[in-house]
């Protein structure tokens, strides 16, 4: 048997983004930040490492937003929360009366999606950070399983 060695090697699609804001993690509260941001006029990467924003409270695991009108230790029945989160749980009423949690996906994603200054990073785990200080992020990389693709972020 004849081997022979490649002395190339392969290497992954890459490309560099860069930003005004990056935001890692497409939890409640990634969403509400990239969002509020984006609104404000800043131009913003949100990465989130799975297919789906909403962190606990997506369809993955469950967890409703509660908040100020939690039910558990506060039984202040006018209790409510306020600005985007208060938008999108009235939203969710209106478009998902049943309360299912495939549809407040849908819900989170499309307020993401229609923010034109919001680019949208799913199943893309961010694996290293570079520091221009002790306490400051320059640049972050990260890999989409979905495209096989190395994002380099930096938001100067």
């Amino acid at each position: 048997m004849i081997r022979s060695v490649n002395q190339e090697g392969r290497s992954l699609e890459r490309e560099t983004l860069t930003t005004e804001l990056a935001i890692i993690g497409g939890g409640l509260s990634g969403v509400c930040a990239a969002i509020t941001a984006a609104r404000a006029g800043l131009k913003v990467i949100l990465v989130q490492d799975r297919p789906v924003l909403g962190g606990n409270s997506s369809s993955e695991v469950r967890l409703w937003i509660l908040g100020a009108t939690s039910h558990m230790g506060n039984n202040n029945r006018w209790a409510r929360e306020g600005g985007l989160v208060d938008e999108i749980l009235v939203e969710n009423t209106f478009r998902n009366p049943e309360g299912n949690p495939l549809i407040f996906d849908t819900i989170l994603l499309d307020k993401v999606v229609s923010e034109q200054n919001i680019t949208l990073l799913l199943n893309t785990a961010v694996y290293e950070v570079e520091k221009s200080s002790d306490n400051i992020i320059s640049s972050v990389k990260g890999f989409c399983s979905q495209n096989s693709k190395e994002y380099l972020i930096s938001a100067p």
